[in-house]
């Protein structure tokens, strides 16, 4: 049996003088990027975990350079096509760290030494992606002086506004309200403001009359969850393959990182707020916890502990058997079951 030859059909098979998909893609120079500088063998993952990460990251600031503009515009459908896009982008981010999280402590600490200073942190990408949502930290330009373009980059993308900034413009205009021009600071990140966050209860307690809005809303929820899970993973990861030691970039290392997801409760206390169901007053929780564990009982209900003595003490205790229909537990599941249909939009079915 002879192999498969696909020219008698038409497939190019010359390409001295045709351009190739090598060509196309430049991947000669690609290929040729991961240098290494031990002898370690893990050190090869470690180099492209990180210039994968970097080449998504700069497809993501390429869409949402344009979604931005787009937003600007009005034009909504073409901004939820790229921020969906973005999204994706992240997914892809985070499951890159399940390949890194396959090297161990020891082999990681093989190569360690030879990162010199480098440090993720450092990325320039990473830290253009947080100045164009509007997490802008002017202290951090200054790992990028030693680069004067790259420097510059951020300092240009520090004077536009960013995209919530621009979300917030059409909010504005929607609704027809006007914001405190200084939660359009182009130099920090965004401060919750009362007059957003009654404008986005609107939006929210009636998403049909404000749909765009609403869509465009989730559409960045969307992408800070992406966000938060990857910042979450990296800090896993870093756990697991160096413990507490200190960052190669001088950093505290896991401390660092966790310090950086402070950011995202900040910002999760801000959705809570934002909530149009005032859910949270039911339950017991500690001033300025955010609760979002979902492998446990959760947060205790007021009123579970009364309930659950009465229960015991009354139906069980003294009504005995008579409580499967006195006390209604016969029909309790058929209760549950509709009060979770209608969360979930199920309809209700009679048996």
């Amino acid at each position: 049996m002879t192999g498969y030859d696909p020219s008698p059909e038409g497939a190019e098979m010359q390409f001295a003088k045709e351009m190739s998909y090598i060509d196309y893609l430049a991947l000669d120079p690609i290929l040729g990027a991961q240098h290494r500088r031990s002898e370690a063998h893990d050190e090869m993952l470690f180099i492209i975990q990180h210039q994968t990460s970097e080449l998504w990251m700069r497809l993501a600031l390429h869409e949402l350079a344009i979604a931005r503009e787009e937003l600007k515009a009005g034009a909504f459908s073409a901004t939820f096509k790229k921020l969906a896009r973005v999204a994706r982008i992240f997914e892809q981010l985070n499951s890159a760290w399940d390949v890194l999280r396959t090297m161990t402590p020891s082999e990681y600490t093989a190569f360690r030494d030879d990162l010199g200073k480098s440090s993720g942190f450092q990325s320039h990408q990473y830290r253009l992606i947080e100045f164009i949502f509007g997490n802008r930290n002017p202290a951090m330009m200054q790992v990028h002086a030693h680069r004067p373009e790259l420097y510059q980059m951020l300092v240009q993308e520090m004077q536009r506004k960013s995209m919530y900034h621009v979300a917030l413009d059409q909010l504005s205009k929607a609704l027809g309200v006007t914001f405190d021009p200084n939660i359009y600071r182009l130099d920090q990140p965004h401060q919750a403001d009362q007059a957003v966050v009654d404008a986005w209860t609107e939006v929210y307690s009636h998403p049909e009359t404000h749909w765009s809005l609403y869509e465009l809303a989730e559409k960045l929820v969307d992408i800070e969850d992406y966000f938060r899970r990857w910042r979450f993973n990296h800090v896993t990861t870093v756990e697991r393959i160096i413990g507490f030691k200190r960052g190669t970039g001088g950093t505290s290392g896991v401390k660092y990182l966790r310090k950086m997801l402070e950011v995202e409760h900040a910002r999760s206390a801000m959705k809570d707020h934002l909530s149009p169901l005032p859910m949270k007053d039911r339950f017991h929780l500690p001033e300025g916890m955010i609760y979002l564990d979902g492998n446990s009982l959760g947060p205790l209900p007021k009123g579970t502990q009364e309930r659950i003595a009465s229960m015991v003490s009354d139906e069980w205790g003294d009504h005995l058997i008579t409580g499967w229909n006195r006390d209604g537990w016969m029909a309790q599941p058929a209760r549950v079951g509709d009060q979770i249909g209608r969360l979930i939009g199920e309809i209700d079915i009679d048996f």
